[in-house]
């Protein structure tokens, strides 16, 4: 620990090649030294403290095959913008590991990963898209506090998410929350902060994605009770990943204009095919079969519309 902290002038440091673990705040504050110091060899076994604290030169970084304790590692690493990890060895995202990261823009969460950890990705400002892996069971306070996420996939495994765990991601539009059972979170105490995990998100707007069946115990669930806007989906419906929302459109243009829902065909377009709209509550209120061109007058809202086996999010206004 501390092992060159507050060496103002220090530039080069020879990492050795059989190093197995790495302790807290060994280059603290060490602001000229080389980003090299962050080049690992395979060897590497523990990342436990924060060796680079306070260092904003450092852009990207590598954690080496072989690590199996990752904690506090890049925690106050201004510059950090790209985190590639390697190991298939981490059971969890220690805490701490990547806070205060305001810059990081991109890292993986390997599968295997059944914890992240308190204040993982804490103050990450600028990373707007994160993959849970299906392992994920437990989501600890503030873990993604102040990430600015727009869609947030939750794993079905996930049982328990602490509070603040997502607060303030001011640019949420999606949650898909995967779990037939809502997660649960503590009981506010002074040690947990007062705010449920959404706090300060706009729950007003973002839509909440449920299992069939499930909506009413997420309305009633401590940590998605102020969502508004809730939907269910069929097994078939959910993305394979964030950073595919939505079924295929290849088919079907179907888009909002004036109050009325637009279904237009392609050629792609096999008919007959049969349209189901539903409500935001889940509730059928239209269904007929697709023609080339089709016009549903509705009141303003959410709506999700099933064409055969793809399905289309519209807003009314």
């Amino acid at each position: 620990d501390m092992l060159f902290a507050e060496c103002w002038k220090l530039k080069e440091v020879n990492i050795p090649s059989k190093l197995r673990e790495m302790y807290d705040n060994i280059f603290i504050n060490c602001c000229e030294v080389s980003p090299s110091v962050a080049i690992l060899p395979e060897t590497v076994e523990i990342l436990d403290g924060s060796p680079y604290y306070g260092i904003s030169t450092i852009e990207e970084t590598v954690v080496p095959k072989n690590v199996r304790v990752l904690r506090q590692t890049f925690s106050g690493m201004a510059g950090l913008r790209k985190v590639t990890i390697l190991t298939d060895k981490l059971t969890e995202i220690g805490d701490d590991a990547f806070n205060w990261c305001s810059a990081l823009e991109e890292v993986n969460i390997p599968d295997g990963i059944i914890r992240i950890g308190d204040h993982a990705f804490f103050w990450n400002l600028r990373l707007r898209k994160i993959n849970i892996p299906s392992t994920v069971t437990r989501i600890e306070k503030h873990a993604f506090d102040s990430a600015p996420l727009d869609s947030i996939d939750i794993p079905a495994g996930v049982t328990f998410i602490g509070r603040n765990a997502f607060w303030n991601n001011s640019k949420l539009q999606k949650v898909y929350a995967r779990p037939i059972i809502p997660p649960v979170t503590t009981e506010w105490t002074n040690g947990d902060g007062p705010y449920l995990p959404f706090h300060s998100c706009p729950m007003e707007t973002a839509i909440l994605y449920v299992p069939k069946g499930s909506a009413d115990a997420y309305r009633t669930s401590m940590v998605f009770s102020e969502f508004k806007n809730i939907v269910e989906l069929e097994a078939w419906q959910w993305p394979t990943s964030i950073s595919t929302p939505t079924m295929p459109t290849d088919a079907y243009k179907v888009y909002g204009k004036a109050g009325t829902l637009h279904i237009e065909t392609t050629d792609d377009a096999h008919e007959p095919a049969f349209v189901n709209i539903y409500s935001i509550n889940g509730q059928v209120v239209w269904k007929g079969q697709v023609t080339n061109r089709m016009e549903v007058p509705l009141p303003q809202g959410f709506y999700v519309v099933r064409i055969g086996k793809r399905s289309y999010k519209v807003s009314l206004n």
